[in-house]
């Protein structure tokens, strides 16, 4: 998946896949491979956030 900038945010570009059939350029807000990639992320986040007690490493 490649990324292309534009005025007010970014364009995405990839393969269609079954969490995002679009082929062509489309908004990163617009495509469900960012969106899946971005609830991971979270997840995974909020995982390490419990695991370390909730407190910023030093």
């Amino acid at each position: 998946m490649t990324d292309t900038p534009i005025a007010n945010g970014s364009m995405v570009t990839h393969k269609p896949a079954r969490e995002c059939p679009i082929s062509q350029p489309h908004l990163r807000g617009s495509c469900g491979i960012v969106r899946a990639r971005e609830r991971v992320q979270e997840s995974a986040d909020a995982d390490a956030h419990r695991s370390h007690g909730g407190c910023e490493p030093t």
